[in-house]
């Protein structure tokens, strides 16, 4: 039992580090959205005029979230692992 309260802070550890990662993706993120933002307005504005997209907006759909939801999935892969080996860890001393 007294383990179980040992292990407590590296949890916490766990989470505020993962916690941490997810900002900065969520960061990363929302300065692409904003740009995507700015390109989507500059793009109807072009189309109010009949002026071509690629003309006023070029990279438009150049905007690819892909790394940044990769990044998110490998940090809860490494979270659950780390989280796991120390639940197995907890248990193996409580016994």
């Amino acid at each position: 039992m007294e383990a179980s309260y040992i292990m407590l802070p590296v949890f916490m550890t766990l989470i505020i580090g993962v916690a941490t990662q997810m900002e900065d993706i969520a960061q990363d993120a929302s300065d692409k959205a904003l740009a995507f933002s700015d390109d989507m307005n500059h793009a109807m504005d072009c189309a109010t005029r009949g002026v071509p997209i690629k003309e006023c907006s070029p990279e438009l759909m150049s905007h690819d979230f892909s790394p940044e939801k990769e990044a998110y999935l490998e940090a809860l892969r490494e979270f659950k692992e780390q989280a796991e080996a120390q639940l197995e860890n907890a248990t193996e001393t409580d016994t």
